[in-house]
């Protein structure tokens, strides 16, 4: 299954989503995709429901988990009464579901993690261990009616909202076991329920189908940019599913379940042989970055039009040890300008040094993807969520302010203003400017460029080596009727902001929608010089001409290259 879906994309996925595709199977192969996609915190990866094998992570907690169980009861079973073994395990299984309701470590580590998840298995294998049995039919009916509402309950209530893994998990946990323990007696409900024919098969093709389900659903969100697949495609879709799930089931599951070979002749000729041949296979795409050549003579151009922040610049990733690496433009004069803030600030970074060193100023700047970005408050909390990458950038920034005389903030202010989980953000970053101004700073916000929805959609389709599979013509004019209808509105909105709290308010987007940025965002080609990576940020080729738009404007570059002058 992970080969077949790694042609599929191979068809269909751009050159960084390819590459990210291959190193999770690579990962898979090697059961630790799990820990993979727990440190996948790349910005600009594809959206969950768009990676290809990110099912894969729940298999690689399990054999994680057969790699660590048979030592312990190999070690615990000869030397201790069955009951302590019982006793054991049951310790075991406090303790991961303590770690997982209790610890504080980021809840996206914890989703992933075996020792948090260990418990939901361990609740199998105690059920295993145990001599637990209905004396009654009755009793046998309502552990099985309890378990499925428990099921029930779980699927209808468990949301993304909540902390899970954690006691919550117990609901279906515990509902599955209830269904199992009531299943020891013969004519129960629940036994009738699970013996009908249609219910028999989707158990039969289940590990199969769990299999093959996501990597389709994943393909056909990346290729529609949407995550909500519309139903005349969803239909179409499951039954592909169960379709490929019976294959499996048929023609590869069940002949290995049923095979008597050795465990010498499995391991090696059904793993260890097949696992380094598509491990070898997958590491060629990886050293090209996604296998460009896919696409023939425009492979070089997909992979400039999909680039962010070339290498040398600081975003996401700081060398604390070494500041002047994160100092840009003419470097010859003091840096005097603090420039930080989210991904935009990324793309503009580029900018900057370009026009630093064109019109003698420099600055010190850094950035992180999705960082609502503010020099914090002494004693007053921020309450919007964060990572850790970004609530380092913000508590260095609180540190490092009084070294500058201006700050500038950037931001994909569309994300951010009027959305719900910010809502605290703009009255803070009112109070800090305030409080800079105070304290003889000069404050710059700078305005957002134009977002372009569906570009990232039109890259995926136009660039696929099935375009022709695709009508790009009619989204192309979509893209550039309605590029910069949203960020005009949040750039109105934050110009308006500014001005009450007395910041400077740099208008970008106002002088690069007047240039040909926007038929290029949206796929007008002019020797493959797409403008934008995605619908909110520019490639090397944007940061070329927002150079050029820019520096045609000398006047507000005075205020940085001295900023003690009003």
């Amino acid at each position: 299954m992970i080969v077949l879906t790694i042609l599929v994309c191979g068809l269909f996925y751009l050159p960084s989503d390819f590459y990210a595709a291959v190193q999770s199977a690579h990962n898979a192969l090697k059961l630790q995709a799990n820990l993979y996609f727990a440190q996948d915190y790349d910005y600009f990866s594809p959206a969950n429901g768009e990676k290809p094998l990110l099912n894969l992570w729940s298999l690689s907690v399990e054999e994680q988990f057969y790699l660590f169980l048979p030592p312990i009861l190999w070690v615990l079973v000869p030397r201790l009464r069955f009951r302590l073994v019982r006793a054991v395990i049951f310790l075991l299984l406090i303790a991961s579901l303590a770690f997982a309701e209790f610890s504080r470590l980021p809840q996206r580590d914890l989703y992933y993690w075996l020792s948090a998840r260990a418990f939901e298995l361990l609740v199998g294998v105690l059920l295993a261990a145990s001599d637990l049995r209905p004396q009654r039919r009755w009793h046998a009916e309502v552990l099985g009616v309890a378990g499925l509402a428990m099921l029930g309950f779980s699927f209808l209530c468990i949301n993304e909202s909540m902390r899970f893994p954690g006691l919550i998990a117990l609901w279906p946990c515990g509902g599955a076991a209830l269904v199992i323990l009531a299943g020891q007696s013969r004519d129960v409900v629940t036994n009738r329920l699970l013996k009908l024919r249609p219910v028999v098969f989707i158990g039969l093709i289940s590990y199969s189908l769990y299999l093959a389900h996501w990597p389709i659903f994943a393909v056909a969100r990346y290729l529609l940019a949407e995550q909500e697949i519309p139903p005349p495609v969803l239909l179409p879709l499951i039954a592909l599913a169960f379709f490929l799930a019976f294959l499996s089931w048929k023609f590869v599951e069940s002949p290995w379940r049923r095979s008597k070979a050795g465990f010498r002749r499995v391991f090696f000729f059904r793993f260890l042989i097949p696992t380094s041949v598509i491990l070898a296979a997958l590491s060629i795409v990886t050293a090209t970055r996604g296998l460009p050549q896919r696409h023939g003579s425009i492979g070089p151009s997909i992979t400039t039009i999909l680039g962010f922040v070339p290498e040398g610049y600081c975003h996401g990733h700081f060398d604390e040890s070494d500041p002047g690496k994160c100092t840009f433009g003419d470097r010859s004069r003091p840096a005097r300008l603090l420039f930080f803030g989210d991904s935009t600030t990324g793309h503009y970074q580029p900018v900057f040094d370009q026009l630093g060193k064109k019109f003698g100023f420099s600055f010190v700047a850094r950035s992180v993807g999705s960082c609502l970005s503010v020099v914090p408050l002494a004693g007053v909390p921020m309450t919007w969520p964060m990572n850790d990458v970004c609530q380092a950038q913000l508590n260095w920034s609180e540190k490092a302010v009084d070294s500058f005389d201006v700050v500038m903030i950037s931001a994909n202010w569309l994300s951010y203003i009027g959305i719900p989980g910010h809502d605290d953000y703009p009255a803070y970053l009112e109070r800090s400017i305030q409080d800079l101004i105070k304290r003889g700073k000069k404050v710059i916000l700078v305005e957002q460029i134009p977002d372009c929805p569906g570009v990232l959609k039109f890259y995926r389709q136009e660039f696929s080596p099935l375009h022709f599979l695709f009508s790009t013509d009619a989204l192309r004019q979509r893209i550039i009727s309605t590029c910069g209808s949203g960020s005009s509105v949040a750039n109105a909105r934050m110009e308006d902001f500014a001005r009450k709290s007395g910041a400077h308010f740099f208008k970008i987007a106002s002088r690069f929608k007047e240039t040909r940025a926007l038929h290029f965002a949206a796929g007008e080609r002019a020797g493959f010089e797409y403008l934008y990576k995605d619908e909110k940020h520019l490639n090397e080729w944007g940061q070329a001409e927002m150079v050029r738009v820019l520096e045609q404007d000398p006047g507000f570059f005075r205020i940085l290259r001295n900023p003690a002058r009003p």
